[in-house]
């Protein structure tokens, strides 16, 4: 009895992963089949903006000192309207990269920046 339960239990592992096995070979053939019905099509720009939306850049850090400052300076030189851009730095640090990252957020929001820490 034992051994036609094992036999039940390992032709059933079997199956499915036979099963599994022809779902990842159906869809490999899926993904081949649309991309040589459609390498040929152009890819079409989307629509332009009638006008530039506002943006939130979120920098999350933890005690990252060599980087933080680094980081920041990236963020703000964003090629994207000031006006429409607002950087926030979440910060959890437990070193001294808190001040080094207040010191940058200070500088940049004198210099006209939206920017929050």
């Amino acid at each position: 009895m034992a051994t036609e339960s094992a036999q039940i239990a390992t032709l059933v592992v079997y199956y499915v992963v036979l099963g599994l096995l022809a779902f990842y070979g159906a869809h490999r053939f899926l993904m081949v089949y649309l991309y040589y019905r459609h390498r040929a099509d152009d890819p079409l720009p989307g629509p332009d903006f009638a006008e530039l939306p506002r943006i939130t850049v979120q920098l999350p850090i933890y005690n990252e000192v060599y980087v933080v400052e680094r980081l920041i300076d990236s963020a703000a030189a964003l090629d994207y309207p000031r006006h429409l851009l607002e950087i926030q730095v979440l910060d959890d640090s437990t070193d001294e990269t808190r001040q080094i990252a207040a010191r940058a957020v200070e500088r940049y929001r004198a210099l006209g920046f939206e920017i929050s820490h």
